[in-house]
């Protein structure tokens, strides 16, 4: 507990010295809208996992954190151009570390696979087998630079995840990219209604989510800051494992499936 205190005390110090937007105790992120568990709008707020985190991190350094909730594609063009100060959910990769500035700590970890239908005659495939073949993913999402890069693998773009199972449902998608969690929630929700179940086959990687920061904002620098500092206190503390732990738990119990 001592410690705990003493790395609050820290980040609360280190909140008042940091130029920008501290002096003031607060901070405005963009939340994205439509990717439940992480974050998506429900009854007008943003809620999830990388909500939960993020407003704990600052807490834990004395900022007390608002949502702006919107799509994905824009929060990402809002902070090219510097009007917002970061935005979360970002898969991180070679593309994403040229155009936003990323903290030291990732929000999660989480394995994104190729899903098939639950009737599919294999139940492993490497992702050398999909070349040739169409895998439908999300516009503007990312899944690590080896499946983006791969020439041989054709991608289709929609709108969502959830717009992507689908296709899948309806035999228009023979192969969906989706993050593990996301997955959960999504079967958990919708497989009665479309009348599906899935299967993961391939492993693209596990890969890192973020919060991204604006190279062009002039608060994104002692934003990221404060950020790290307070996912430092909450993995010292292991409230970040709790959080996780939650929200997992409500996925198996169908709690979160809302």
């Amino acid at each position: 507990m001592f410690a705990l205190t003493r790395l609050l005390r820290a980040g609360l110090c280190s909140a008042a010295l940091l130029p920008g937007l501290l002096g003031a105790s607060s901070l405005t992120l963009v939340a994205e809208d439509d990717w439940y568990p992480y974050s998506a709008e429900r009854q007008g707020e943003a809620r999830g996992i990388s909500v939960d985190i993020v407003r704990a991190a600052y807490a834990a350094v004395g900022v007390d954190v608002a949502f702006k909730v919107m799509s994905y594609a824009r929060c990402m063009e809002l902070l090219d151009l510097g009007d917002e100060v970061g935005c979360f959910n970002t898969p991180a990769d070679a593309d994403i570390r040229l155009q936003q500035v990323l903290p030291e700590h990732a929000l999660d970890t989480n394995p994104a696979y190729i899903y098939v239908r639950a009737d599919y005659p294999r139940d492993r495939l490497d992702l050398g087998e999909h070349a040739g073949n169409v895998v439908g993913i999300v516009n503007g999402y990312r899944y690590g630079d080896a499946f983006m890069s791969d020439p041989q693998i054709l991608r289709e773009y929609s709108g969502s995840d959830l717009q992507n199972l689908k296709k899948l449902a309806a035999g228009r998608l023979d192969y969906i990219v989706l993050y593990e969690r996301v997955a959960r929630y999504l079967v958990g929700r919708y497989s009665g209604e479309l009348g599906i179940q899935i299967k993961p086959v391939t492993l693209i990687g596990d890969i890192d989510i973020f919060v991204s920061f604006s190279r062009r904002h002039p608060d994104s620098e002692s934003a990221m800051r404060l950020f790290d500092e307070g996912m430092q206190v909450l993995k010292g503390s292991g409230s970040y494992a709790q959080i996780l732990g939650d929200w997992d738990a409500k996925l198996t119990d169908g709690v979160a499936v809302k």
